[in-house]
């Protein structure tokens, strides 16, 4: 999708299918990834299993649950602005990431009334809490915003990434 039109066009397209669940776990197993642990990490991934060796390590995990506390924190009524420090020396992209899937995941399940199409399903008992405390227009509204500051952390503006989280705790907040 980044090459240029006159360039794709000049490109045969050949489409690869996302392997099934039990070949990317298979997959995942072979390459040290405990099934239960490649469960979650194929979850999380989208089911594609290059993207978990590549994005979805250790570190990830660690600062996803540091994440998911800060919102759990965040819904039991500690100050916001408390909260928006733990992200200042952070990837922000990533940190607005992991906030994103965990929003979807509490309208996914919002919706469906089910943890089936949930990927953060180790995190339910949060996405529980997130419905509960912000309904689902805050939900549509804090996911807006989450969409609105990734695009803000990778663009060349250069915020100021303190700020940016410390709002959209506020708003999160407000919900």
């Amino acid at each position: 999708g980044r090459l240029p039109p006159t360039i794709r066009s000049r490109c045969q397209h050949v489409a690869f299918a996302v392997p099934s669940w039990q070949e990317g776990i298979a997959w995942l197993e072979v390459r040290g990834i405990p099934p239960e642990r490649g469960e979650l990490l194929l979850r999380l991934a989208g089911g594609a299993p290059l993207a978990v060796l590549r994005v979805f390590d250790e570190p990830y995990l660690k600062r996803r649950i540091e994440i998911a506390t800060c919102l759990d924190r965040l819904i039991q009524g500690t100050n916001p602005l408390e909260l928006a420090r733990m992200f200042v020396r952070a990837d922000a992209e990533a940190d607005l990431r992991v906030i994103h899937g965990i929003i979807a995941d509490a309208l996914r399940l919002r919706l469906t009334g089910t943890t089936e199409s949930v990927r953060n399903r180790d995190l339910v008992p949060l996405l529980r809490s997130l419905d509960r405390a912000m309904e689902g227009r805050g939900l549509y509204a804090v996911l807006d915003a989450v969409t609105t500051d990734r695009r803000a952390a990778v663009s060349a503006s250069n915020p100021n990434i303190g700020l940016l989280f410390e709002a959209l705790l506020i708003e999160m907040r407000g919900y």
